[in-house]
């Protein structure tokens, strides 16, 4: 990966390392949590980084659309070379978000078409105090 990325991603941060560690426990972990029916279709990873979580959702469950984004190019770039790697490129995309009521909204109705995600995920969504 690229640590040498301005906006700070590139690397996959801890937090994304617990959740995927979550994510894999058979027991107790993110299947049991999610509950018996695991009816997932749609999923949004904000603040998606390397596309680690989004793609480990993708390999686990067979939802027909996984969205990953991310407001850094050079995330989005990293990205896209890992959706392509990993094969999934038939239901996992991303796409640029930058954060705020407004955006929120616009995403919502351009990109989500209106309709809610049934999962949404985010891991070092905020690495630096000066984003708060």
């Amino acid at each position: 990966m690229d640590s040498s990325i301005p906006e700070g991603g590139g690397v996959i941060w801890d937090a994304a390392l617990v959740f995927l560690h979550f994510f894999a426990k058979p027991k107790h972990g993110f299947s049991d949590y999610l509950g018996p029916s695991h009816n997932i279709e749609s999923v949004v990873d904000l603040g998606a980084g390397t596309g680690v979580v989004g793609i480990a959702i993708a390999k686990k469950y067979a939802a027909s659309r996984i969205l990953m984004s991310e407001m850094s190019q050079g995330c989005r770039h990293i990205m896209r070379k890992s959706i392509e790697y990993n094969g999934v490129s038939d239901r996992v995309s991303e796409c640029e978000l930058w954060w705020g009521e407004m955006e929120a909204k616009k995403f919502k109705q351009e990109v989500l078409a209106g309709k809610s995600p049934d999962l949404i995920v985010g891991t070092d969504l905020i690495y630096s105090a000066k984003m708060f």
